[in-house]
């Protein structure tokens, strides 16, 4: 069982996958009456009372129709449009390793929902966003409200996974980083305030300020799909193999084994500073390893299809647009 969102008259459609079609899901398949989802979120929310509406349309099969069809008109929508997304950073141990300095617990950002496009959707790539490489990452989608839960419990607030690639612009990353030399702790005042004398803010010695609002949430940057697997069919989200094609080359390939912190410490250290609501997006880490380096994976010198597989999950198709600025 998978579940999607699609284009139906031109209204994005919940549905769910059986076998080769896709079945809109519409509560009116046997069973007692319940409200029509307008969304994923809706039917995760009702989960897991609408598990059992969901068995009965797929038997019923209205409104039916071959899976390929979504794919010839290009009408697959991101599977949810979450309250929030976040990422991991630096959670590979091959980036670790090179780190000078790398934080104990997972380092989360978050950044908005309009960056999300569907499978088969183009990645618009243009001049002034400069080097942008690929990150192909395992989606977590969260399947209940938490807050402050403990990563013994983190697993049954999952839902589902999902493939996202966390685009990233090298250079918006950069011409959005200010620097406060550590003379500048003097001007603003206050005594030392940490080991080795320095002010809070400049432990490490200049302040590095970045923010990554435009660097990973410009529009088209997080491809998500092309669907939601079910968490029971997904054993074991740190034994799955990650792969990067573009075009036909294999440019990376990588194991969810090599994430530093895995799910249920991610999903628990995320939620102790937010609220984590049904829908919401965690994805996990970047997949590292392989013939490039993620930097050598410009897209800025790429066209063509850029595909991302996760073994148990499926695999994510996006052509690369090149358009003015």
């Amino acid at each position: 069982m998978r579940f999607v969102t699609y284009a139906v008259d031109g209204r994005p459609t919940p549905g769910v996958v059986a076998g080769d079609q896709v079945i809109p899901l519409t509560w009116d398949s046997g069973g007692p009456a319940r409200p029509v989802p307008r969304t994923l979120v809706d039917l995760i929310e009702d989960w897991p009372d609408a598990e059992g509406q969901v068995h009965a349309a797929i038997a019923a099969g209205v409104g039916a129709e071959p899976l390929a069809a979504l794919d010839d008109a290009r009408r697959w929508r991101p599977p949810v449009r979450p309250g929030k997304i976040f990422g991991v950073g630096l959670n590979n141990d091959a980036m670790e390793r090179k780190a000078s300095r790398i934080a104990a617990h997972p380092i989360v950002f978050c950044y908005p929902t309009s960056a999300l496009t569907g499978h088969l959707q183009p990645v618009e790539i243009r001049p002034g966003y400069g080097l942008t490489h690929p990150e192909p990452e395992l989606g977590v989608v969260i399947g209940r409200r938490v807050k402050r839960i403990s990563a013994a419990e983190a697993m049954d607030a999952v839902f589902g996974y999902t493939i996202v690639d966390d685009i990233t612009s090298v250079d918006l990353k950069t011409d959005d980083t200010v620097v406060f030399p550590e003379s500048f702790a003097q001007d603003i005042g206050g005594a030392p305030a940490v080991a080795g004398g320095r002010p809070r803010g400049f432990e490490l010695g200049d302040m590095t300020l970045t923010y990554h609002a435009r660097s990973k949430g410009t529009d088209t940057f997080a491809p998500c799909g092309p669907w939601i697997v079910p968490r029971k069919d997904v054993p074991d989200p740190h034994d799955l193999q990650v792969s990067l094609t573009i075009d036909g080359e294999l440019c990376s390939r990588d194991h969810t084994g090599n994430l530093v912190h895995q799910v249920p410490e991610i999903i628990a250290y995320t939620s102790r500073w937010f609220t984590l609501e049904p829908g919401d997006i965690v994805h996990i880490g970047t997949s590292a390893r392989g013939k490039y380096r993620l930097r050598d994976i410009d897209l800025q010198q790429r066209s063509g299809m850029r595909t991302i597989e996760i073994s148990g999950v499926g695999m994510l198709a996006n052509p690369i647009t090149h358009l003015s600025d």
